[in-house]
């Protein structure tokens, strides 16, 4: 289990060794999220402070640190495989990079708010972002372009594919659960 949120630092507590919990400081403001590579096992995290830091998962706390933003780093996400991860920030966009290379691999631009959340599909091909702009956008990851759009959302907050990436459900700040079914374009729940 891994803590981070209201604070600067990222407390790791590794329930299936007798390793200690240990913190991995860095960050000079909030850490807004958290994830694990699937695969390396590997930390990273995103922070009001515009930056993301790339985490070996052990008590010792190297890291490498992305200015991936010039504004705060509201979300990351590992893709499934671990090869790739998702930035979505309050500068309106979403980034997409190469975990192991570090390297920008595409720039998804379209929202007109704060984006706050992003998920990729179990196969990474698709990214669903949500955003203070109150929409959910569907994003080809290969070519950067928007292939859907589902307005009067709420400001979504955390947002996930279904296994078979045919739904996305996304909270929001209006208390509400929404989930989307991408094959008809429709809120199927409100």
């Amino acid at each position: 289990m891994i803590t981070g949120a209201h604070t600067s630092e990222i407390t790791v507590y590794n329930f299936n060794s007798s390793i200690r919990p240990y913190r991995l400081l860095g960050h000079t403001k909030t850490v807004t999220a958290v994830d694990v590579n699937p695969v390396t096992g590997n930390i990273i995290s995103s922070s009001l402070d515009n930056s993301v830091r790339l985490w070996q998962n052990s008590a010792d706390g190297h890291c490498s640190s992305i200015n991936a933003h010039k504004m705060p780093v509201n979300d990351i996400s590992f893709s499934s495989d671990g090869v790739h991860f998702l930035t979505a920030s309050s500068d309106q966009t979403l980034k997409v990079f190469h975990s192991e290379r570090k390297k920008l691999q595409q720039t998804l631009m379209g929202h007109t708010n704060w984006v706050t959340s992003g998920a990729f599909n179990s196969n990474t091909t698709k990214v669903a972002s949500g955003s203070n702009d109150k929409t959910i956008k569907i994003w080809d990851i290969n070519t950067g372009k928007e292939v859907q759009s589902f307005t009067g959302v709420g400001a979504a907050k955390g947002i996930l594919f279904n296994p078979k990436g045919t739904t996305v459900a996304a909270g929001s700040h209006d208390g509400k659960l929404r989930v989307l079914d991408l094959n008809s374009g429709r809120m199927i729940q409100y």
